[in-house]
């Protein structure tokens, strides 16, 4: 894949594969995460300034880490804002009520698109 910039710290690295960041980003993050599962382990219903604060890690690192897939999927269970109304959430990157208000604002767009110009869209197919 060649050489690229590290978007975290702008070292050069070799990038070889889809991991974005280079190898000691890769280092700093997984101890930023021990340090938050550990934190977490002595103070189970932290928020986020807490934890932050507790563990001398930026507000931005611990939400990045609280909102892996791998980190959500160890067991615990902190809240984070939603990406878009900032509705306090404990999986995925936007609420239920925000998923549920774009999956209408979508659906009224196709409507009006396909009304509009007579185009089929996926859902309209037959199958």
């Amino acid at each position: 894949m060649g050489l690229a910039n590290c978007p975290r710290c702008n070292n050069l690295f070799n990038k070889m594969s889809a991991i974005a960041v280079c190898p000691n980003c890769i280092v700093e993050e997984q101890v930023r995460e021990d340090k938050i599962k550990n934190y977490l382990r002595s103070h189970p219903s932290s928020k986020i300034k807490q934890i932050a604060k507790g563990t001398r890690i930026k507000e931005k690192f611990v939400r990045e880490i609280l909102k892996k897939p791998a980190f959500q999927e160890s067991g615990y269970r902190v809240g984070y804002p939603c990406d878009i109304c900032g509705r306090e959430i404990r999986a995925g990157k936007i609420c239920a009520a925000c998923s549920k208000e774009m999956k209408s604002d979508l659906t009224n767009i196709e409507s009006r698109l396909s009304k509009k110009s007579g185009f089929v869209t996926s859902s309209r197919l037959k199958k």
